[in-house]
């Protein structure tokens, strides 16, 4: 990450190579899952909360002794898994999405300040930074969601530090080497503000690599929100997310696999996507490729 230095806007040309050489895997599987996100209330077959005993644990519909009207099968107290898995796509997108914007927003402005200061300014904010990293994710979540209780808020309060301290890292790299460019000694020889220097010649050249990380960012986010779901620290049932699901059906997991496993695809196949996607906006946004 650290080598993607970028000078201005996205050319043109990069833009175009991007789409053409677009994974069409990943970005079926972005546009579905966006679209489930998006219009969940209308796309759900069934209410996701809504119980039925009667169907309780029916297998998916291609198998024998499953039903038509539930496609992916139901869970121990009937709920549809289809309807589930099309909300909890809501549900992590909601999360990962709220906690990127946090940690995104704050993450560049002390990046920016951390690099352009290079200062003792710069040493507090990457030592605070190195120290948050240096911290198990999953190990904090889990104690201060217990202090704070469970819910969407606790979750972007505990996540948002370690989103924060990674784009405040990768930000303070590329300010750095920004800050010595002619066209930043020529603003500042021209008696331009630090303000104006940062927001107007550093901030637009960094610009694309703010996409790249947050590209790779959110697919790690669904990942820990989903671990922490299956912890039970995550979202509280009875609302519908991928790691709970797996919870639940992992007692059954020999027998009623449709449970866990359909979940269990669909963050794979998330991050797998998100994954790839920040993996070609790299190839496309490293300006060493043009040299190679």
């Amino acid at each position: 990450m650290a080598n993607i230095a970028i000078g201005g806007a996205v050319p043109r040309r990069k833009l175009k190579s991007f789409v053409a050489g677009l994974p069409i895997i990943p970005a079926l599987v972005l546009l579905i899952l966006v679209a489930c996100a998006l219009f969940a209330p209308w796309i759900a077959p069934h209410d996701p909360l809504a119980t039925d005993l009667t169907n309780a644990l029916k297998p998916p519909a291609f198998v024998s002794g499953g039903v038509p009207d539930y496609l992916l099968g139901t869970d121990k107290v009937g709920r549809d898994i289809l309807s589930r898995l099309i909300w909890g796509s809501r549900t992590s997108l909601s999360l990962a999405l709220s906690v990127l914007v946090i940690g995104g927003v704050v993450g560049t402005v002390l990046g920016l300040i951390s690099g352009y200061s290079a200062g003792k300014l710069d040493a507090v904010i990457q030592r605070i930074s190195e120290g948050i990293l240096s911290i198990p994710t999953i190990l904090v979540a889990l104690v201060f969601i217990f202090l704070l209780g469970q819910g969407f808020l606790s979750i972007i309060i505990v996540l948002s530090p370690f989103v924060i301290a990674r784009f405040a890292r990768m930000i303070r790299g590329e300010a750095l080497a920004l800050r010595t460019r002619p066209f930043v000694e020529l603003a500042r020889v021209a008696g331009a503000s630090q303000t104006r220097i940062v927001i107007r010649h550093l901030l637009p050249n960094l610009v694309a690599t703010i996409i790249v990380i947050a590209t790779l960012e959110i697919g790690q986010l669904v990942l820990v929100e989903a671990s922490l779901s299956f912890l039970g620290v995550g979202v509280p049932p009875p609302t519908p997310g991928w790691g709970l699901m797996i919870s639940e059906g992992r007692e059954y997991l020999t027998t009623k696999y449709w449970m866990s496993i359909f979940p269990g695809i669909a963050i794979l196949a998330t991050v797998m996507s998100f994954n790839l996607l920040g993996d070609r906006l790299t190839e496309v946004l490293d300006p060493g490729r043009d040299a190679s």
